[in-house]
């Protein structure tokens, strides 16, 4: 019997400083990802936040480190928001979520 495959994707964006940009992902219920934010222009700084269904913040980084990374284990499967806010350059991003082995 074959083995499922661990999910490993990438999202793609631009943002400026003053813009908000979000991506909706459906997650499963205690599986952790890595979840890693990383503007191209590292002298960019951007807030990145996970959302809940009902957009209650459950995870933000607002440093002004040029990307973010995160351990995440969802408490419910089903839809989470990335948000991505542009406070100062502007750049293209990339958000990578990889399922951790179990």
């Amino acid at each position: 019997m074959a083995t499922p495959a661990l999910l490993d994707m990438t999202l793609y964006g631009e943002i400026a400083a003053g813009a908000e940009k979000f991506h909706k992902v459906l997650l499963d219920e205690d599986v952790e990802y890595t979840i890693t934010l990383t503007p191209e222009d590292m002298d960019a700084d951007l807030d990145f936040y996970i959302t809940d269904q009902t957009c209650a913040v459950i995870f933000q980084d607002e440093t002004s480190e040029p990307g973010a990374q995160v351990y995440f284990t969802p408490d419910y499967t089903g839809p989470h928001f990335f948000f991505v806010r542009g406070v100062e350059g502007q750049t293209p991003y990339t958000i990578t979520v990889k399922e951790n082995p179990a």
